[in-house]
């Protein structure tokens, strides 16, 4: 009894040992699912390099991320191009007036910091560009995050980013986080920027995907990835 007792603990170890560290097990599906947000995280990158399309790029890297890296189906680069053409012209369509925003917002801060002056106007409209910067930005990530979900017209997704960006302010807040976060490690850690894409829209889709979830339209979307 001895003998048996033992051979099935044995075998009960080692039967454990396989599942987690066999092919197909807990240790080679989260080191497929790393793989993939990096492969991602280097498409993002490569096809973010026009800048007029790192909207429609953060889209498909949102896309496929939730998709093939959270719930693990699909492939993962090739839902990543097939989303990127699928919503193209939308995207480009919505980012291109958030990028115009943007750059006017930072070229104006830069001008102000790095201006002699210090009096109170230029410290109000440092931080009111401050504010339309961030504002704007964060309407970007919810607009693209809703784009990689839904079949809407571009000013749906407009006015759902404005109003997302202000009703939920603590998930707002929480993605703010987010980004200084990572922008902190890019600046002291270079060589993890091509790390950093995935994982930062790993971490945006834990707070998104709950909106996302909240205001999901009964009228048809696309491939939900939930």
């Amino acid at each position: 009894m001895k003998k048996k007792r033992r051979a099935d603990n044995r075998g009960g170890f080692w039967g454990g040992m396989g599942e987690t560290f066999g092919f197909g097990g807990k240790y080679t599906n989260y080191m497929s699912r790393i793989f993939d947000a990096l492969l991602l995280g280097l498409c993002w990158i490569l096809c973010s390099l026009p800048v007029f399309t790192i909207g429609i790029s953060s889209c498909a890297l949102y896309y496929s991320i939730v998709k093939c890296v959270k719930q693990d189906r699909g492939h993962a680069v090739s839902d990543f191009f097939s989303s990127f053409r699928k919503n193209f012209r939308q995207g480009t369509i919505l980012w291109l007036p958030d990028l115009a925003v943007l750059a006017l917002m930072f070229w104006n801060i830069h001008i102000l910091v790095t201006s002699s002056s210090k009096s109170y106007l230029f410290l109000f409209l440092t931080m009111l560009y401050g504010m339309i910067f961030v504002f704007v930005l964060l309407g970007a990530v919810y607009e693209f995050a809703a784009l990689s979900r839904f079949v809407m017209p571009s000013g749906w997704f407009i006015r759902f980013a404005a109003y997302a960006a202000v009703r939920h302010l603590g998930t707002s807040l929480a993605l703010l986080v987010i980004f200084a976060m990572f922008g902190i490690l890019a600046y002291r850690f270079p060589l993890l920027v091509f790390a950093m894409p995935g994982a930062c829209v790993f971490l945006i889709s834990e707070f998104t995907e709950k909106i996302l979830h909240k205001y999901s339209p009964d009228c048809g979307g696309r491939d939900d990835p939930e």
